[in-house]
């Protein structure tokens, strides 16, 4: 998945990276570091809350992708899974009173129904149990 910063001069792939809220403000982290020195800012917010908030709805959007497995362990289909990108929101944007803000819409957009989620879990199920009984 690619975030892409508040002020849209940087896009990052966040897969080798965490992201760290200290205070108002979201960093992206390289593992190999561990350290919020090499931190990247991506977003700063008003409050914590809104902060944390940004970091909830990057979550969200990031579990909304899920991948079914056919019996002999290979993809069978990939549900909501688009081409990745979470813009980060201005703080501004989180104050719309008026309409639901960015990262809501796309929770929205994303949002895998709980068929899916029990059809997968079935899917998941089949492929354990054909791995007790066969083996990989």
């Amino acid at each position: 998945m690619l975030i892409r910063s508040q002020d849209k001069n940087r896009l990052f792939d966040y897969q080798n990276a965490y992201i760290d809220r200290v205070g108002t403000c979201l960093y992206l982290c390289p593992y190999a570091t561990n350290t919020l020195n090499n931190g990247i800012l991506l977003g700063s917010y008003s409050t914590e809350e809104k902060a944390l908030k940004v970091l909830d709805g990057i979550q969200k959007y990031h579990d909304s992708s899920m991948v079914a497995y056919s019996m002999d362990g290979t993809i069978e289909r990939v549900t909501d899974m688009p081409n990745k990108t979470f813009e980060m929101p201005t703080d501004e944007e989180l104050d719309e009173p008026t309409s639901q803000t960015i990262i809501d819409d796309v929770n929205k957009l994303y949002e895998v129904t709980e068929t899916e989620r029990e059809l997968a879990d079935a899917l998941n199920s089949v492929k354990n149990y054909k791995n007790l009984l066969f083996g990989n």
